[in-house]
């Protein structure tokens, strides 16, 4: 992306990824849902970038990114720990793993806590279909406490990191969406 504020490469970038509008859409809700969300636990733990791909960085990790055929997504990993109390893989109707493409190597199964011990998500990518209002909630909640594992129990931002930041993405989405996305703020220690 040359431009990091430019909305109307953000708006074209998109409508590449997600040609119908509808998709385009929902996966746009998600993603400042996401942010919303990062942001509750503070506006310099998350980090929004386009490079070739746009994604929410939260703490180090890559936690969410607008691609086809949906949305790459971390959920908690506790949902391979605790079926009594989480749905299955099986029951996450539209999420799940995708391996490696040949041309986009180095994705992440799994990420680790901050002793890189533990596992605490399991990535994978969600298909936005008809059945998004069922699908949605489980996987919604699963997201989201890997989003407060992420900065909590996480490994701390690169300190490179805040320079990615593509503010143009937010102002998109506070256009498009007419709702209000934060703004990050990188006064902070990283490492």
């Amino acid at each position: 992306m040359k431009n990091k504020n430019s909305e109307d490469e953000v708006r074209e970038y998109l409508e590449t990824v997600y040609p119908d509008a509808a998709t385009r859409r929902i996966a746009l809700s998600i993603f400042a849902e996401a942010v919303v969300e990062a942001n509750r636990y503070g506006r310099d733990k998350w980090v929004v970038s386009l490079d070739e791909l746009l994604r929410l960085d939260v703490g180090h990790y890559i936690v969410c990114t607008l691609w086809q055929p949906g949305v790459w997504l971390s959920l908690d990993y506790a949902v391979l720990r605790d079926p009594l109390h989480n749905p299955t893989l099986d029951q996450l109707k539209g999420w799940g793993w995708t391996p490696d493409d040949p041309g986009h190597p180095g994705a992440y199964l799994y990420y680790k806590d901050r002793g890189r011990k533990e596992i605490l998500s399991i990535n994978g990518n969600y298909q936005i279909t008809r059945n998004h209002d069922q699908n949605w909630p489980h996987i919604r909640r699963l997201f989201n406490d890997f989003l407060y594992k992420a900065i909590y129990y996480g490994q701390k931002m690169d300190k490179r990191t805040p320079g990615k930041h593509a503010p143009g993405v937010l102002q998109y989405i506070r256009n498009e969406l007419g709702v209000h996305v934060p703004d990050p703020i990188f006064g902070f220690k990283t490492g």
